[in-house]
């Protein structure tokens, strides 16, 4: 590590050792459950369990009635199964009775999803569950070789800064904005990649794709000092994992995590997904309904987040479909693995004058629009794009008016966008709510070295 990044490191570390070392804490105990074995880990989670259902049916409206008056590590797991699944659209409906009333408002950090099943929705965490996250980056982060201070680059639409701009400096983080990806706005990502010297590049894998075909179309030298990639936000393909391997020289990581509760599940040297058994305990359930899973080994994931005392996510599922992995990873780790994560490859999205832009980042657009339930953006011709909303009852114009101008922005203003408001989006038949969809034919996009 250079000095510079020592700097970083030391001051990083001297931040957390100010507030109590929270960060460094955490780290030390994602590692020690990392190493126990499966027996006593599973007794570790258990007692974890215990305390959040109590503290749930202590402070939390929705549970004080469902959960009985008294749970230990060996009552946890039952008390659990007997509690209601919840999703974002049953929290946002009745969101005051999922907020603990052990904190106050302000003493909680605010954040949003990012819609990327079209559904976004505000939460809170405590600021222990924030630290928590945090160690998850950097401790994650080593499996991929990244360490503390190390300069990185973080490829994503931002509507908003999530992190303080102090904790970007001590981290090395450079965030670039991928929007409309011609050849010269690739090119010019490229060339500040470069000169970033980052030894670890993190985005969703159609960005990192268009980045690495670039790279091998142009034969540009392999300058970079790249040593992970860091696949977020869509499922890797295969193909994609190649080609972005060969492009910047370096293996890739694969990383599946929600905003609201942190890292799932994370690609270790082997490349095998290891389920984050640290933080989360999290339930693989047979599909209920005929339409997903049916002959297949297609199972929803729920989440039980085991820190978030601020607003427990208890029983919550996400929108996606997993495929467990039954074998044991020969990287020596014994946490339980998933083989993919499915459902979360978004279209790309084709400008009036023939540049692609980056389709998850999209939900952008609406990260903080809580006047609406749930949105869909259609591409329907070369020029054309339909968004529909499903609408909370406090939307009105100010919020169209607002989706239209940030759709605009990005479409350019050779797009003609339409707005309409509907009852239901349905979901698509392995039950994801696609919101980013395209009808227009595309020609091939074979690549040849």
């Amino acid at each position: 590590m250079r000095g510079l990044e020592r700097a970083r490191s030391f001051g990083f570390g001297a931040l957390d050792r100010l507030r109590g070392s929270p960060v460094r804490r955490q780290i030390a105990e994602l590692d020690a459950v990392d190493r126990m074995a499966p027996a006593e880990r599973l007794r570790w989670q258990r007692e974890r369990l215990a305390v959040i259902l109590a503290h749930a049916r202590d402070t939390t409206p929705f549970y004080r009635d469902r959960i009985p008056p008294h749970v230990d590590a060996d009552t946890a797991p039952g008390v659990l199964v007997g509690l209601p699944i919840v999703d974002k659209h049953l929290i946002k409906d009745r969101f005051d009775e999922f907020v603990s009333a052990a904190f106050s408002r302000s003493a909680l950090v605010g954040g949003h999803t990012n819609g990327s099943t079209g559904a976004p929705f505000p939460f809170f965490m405590d600021r222990r569950r924030r630290d928590r996250v945090r160690a998850e980056t950097f401790f994650f982060g080593r499996w991929a070789g990244y360490h503390i201070g190390e300069p990185h680059v973080f490829l994503r639409l931002l509507f908003w800064h999530p992190k303080p701009a102090i904790v970007q400096l001590l981290e090395n983080q450079l965030v670039l904005e991928p929007r409309a990806l011609g050849s010269a706005e690739i090119d010019r990502l490229l060339d500040r990649i470069r000169r970033s010297k980052a030894v670890t590049l993190i985005g969703y894998p159609s960005i990192l794709d268009l980045l690495a075909r670039r790279r091998l179309e142009t034969r540009r030298p392999a300058s970079f000092p790249m040593r992970s990639a860091i696949s977020i936000g869509e499922v890797l393909l295969p193909g994609a994992r190649e080609t972005i391997e060969r492009g910047f020289g370096c293996p890739v990581f694969e990383r599946y995590s929600a905003t609201e509760v942190g890292y799932i599940a994370h690609d270790c040297e082997k490349h095998r997904l290891h389920q984050n058994v640290g933080s989360l305990w999290i339930e693989l359930l047979p599909p209920d309904s005929c339409t997903v899973g049916t002959g297949t080994d297609e199972w929803r994931i729920v989440i039980t987040d085991l820190f978030n005392r601020g607003m427990p996510f208890l029983r919550y599922e996400l929108a996606d479909r997993v495929i467990p992995d039954d074998r044991i990873c020969s990287c020596g780790r014994t946490s339980p693995l998933l083989r993919s994560v499915l459902g979360r490859v978004s279209d790309r999205i084709t400008l009036p004058d023939g540049r692609d832009i980056e389709a998850t980042g999209l939900g952008g657009i609406f990260y903080d629009l809580t006047e609406i339930r749930q949105f869909q953006l259609v591409q329907t011709a070369s020029d054309r794009y339909a968004i529909v909303v499903v609408p909370e009852p406090t939307f009105g114009d100010e919020t169209r008016r607002a989706i239209l101008r940030r759709a605009q922005s990005l479409l350019g203003d050779r797009a003609a966008v339409e707005l309409s408001l509907v009852e239901r989006i349905e979901p698509l038949p392995a039950g994801k709510h696609a919101y980013i969809l395209s009808t227009v034919d595309r020609p091939g996009e074979g690549f040849s070295s």
